[in-house]
This record gives C-alpha cells, sequence and structure tokens, in this order.
C-alpha cells in the first residue's frame, strides 16, 4: 500500500485506503460479485451476500402485500428490476 501512496500522490490522486486494498482477489466483493474455489481448484463467482441482501429487500418492497394492486400491476413493476438484474 506504501507504494500506492507514492505513485498514486506523485499523480495527485487520494487513495481512500478504507476501500482500497492490496493483496488475494479471493474473499473480496468485486462489483457486487465474490470470487470463490470449488472442488478441482475450479474458480467461481457468486453474488456477494450485501448484494443479494439489496436484491431481496427491493423485492419485498417491490411485492409487499399491502396496497390495493392487482398481481398485473405488482408484475409490471417487477418485471424492469428482475431483468435489469438478470443483465
Amino acid at each position: 500500500m506504501a507504494y500506492l501512496r507514492k505513485l498514486y500522490g506523485d499523480l495527485k490522486l487520494q487513495i481512500n485506503e478504507a476501500k482500497s486494498a492490496v493483496g488475494s482477489a479471493f474473499g473480496r466483493k468485486l462489483l457486487g460479485y465474490a470470487l470463490w474455489v470449488a472442488k478441482g481448484k475450479e474458480v467461481k463467482c457468486a453474488v456477494a451476500k450485501k448484494a443479494l441482501d439489496n436484491f431481496k429487500a427491493r423485492i419485498r418492497l417491490l411485492t409487499r402485500r399491502s396496497g390495493g394492486r392487482s398481481v398485473a400491476q405488482v408484475v409490471d413493476k417487477l418485471r424492469p428490476y428482475l431483468l435489469g438484474w438478470k443483465a
């Protein structure tokens, strides 16, 4: 990290040390995903826990039981969010 501080200091850039780390990508979240090693040393990608919790909370908000809406109206609200998440 000291090398990065010196390098970016020469460029007059700041490093947010709370978010930055030098090390392995395993065990860290990258753009809402986490990498892990499966059997046979195969590297796999999974949705990070925080991103998944945010997704579930948004779905609960969009599909809450109160509000007096029809199923078609709920689907119309839910569809763009699910398609965006899938993409």
